[in-house]
């Protein structure tokens, strides 16, 4: 969807991906997710529900993330958008979790998310949604994400400072200035 949009994607494997931590900071794997990371204007992140949870392999992405304390990083005033699968009918918790994370990287969400519960029952054998409602939900999350992307993009390049620590002091205005246009 993102392609036929116009975007350039890119999906990072998590397979081979050590550990977080000091003995990771020199890793190959973890240079390409940075690499990615910082060329991206935005995240699609999708994980399944495990006990009411995001995956440990999408947390453990999530660790590997650029994120320092003491500066600003390629993450933050970034667009991102959530994606769920669950095998049951109950679910949303996974969502949850990528939503908290999100928000303490500093990155923009986007307003609406996708969950599909008993995912075995909701995904044709070539892995394409099987009910329309679900494709029209996930293609109007793909424009958002899209619209959002390139607002934080045109945002950071006008203002520094929206892409840094001091987003939380700056976006209030540029999402009303957005608004009232």
């Amino acid at each position: 969807m993102l392609r036929e949009a116009g975007c350039d994607t890119r999906m990072f494997d998590p397979q081979d991906l050590p550990l977080a931590g000091n003995e990771a900071k020199d890793n190959d794997r973890i240079a390409v997710l940075h690499a990615d990371v910082a060329w991206a204007d935005g995240f699609v992140w999708c994980s399944p529900e495990h006990h009411g949870a995001m995956s440990g392999v999408m947390k453990l992405v999530l660790d590997c993330f650029p994120c320092f304390n003491d500066r600003p990083t390629e993450v933050e005033g970034k667009a991102v958008a959530f994606l769920q699968v669950a095998g049951g009918r109950i679910c949303g918790g996974a969502i949850g979790d990528m939503q908290r994370v999100a928000s303490s990287m500093g990155l923009l969400a986007a307003p609406r998310s996708l969950v599909v519960a008993q995912a075995a029952l909701q995904f044709d054998r070539s892995g394409s949604l099987n009910e329309l409602s679900l494709q029209i939900r996930l293609a109007d999350i793909m424009r958002q994400l899209v619209k959002l992307s390139e607002f934080a993009r045109d945002a950071a390049a006008r203002s520094p400072q929206f892409a840094g620590r001091d987003m939380e002091h700056t976006q209030p205005a540029l999402i009303r200035a957005a608004a009232s246009k």
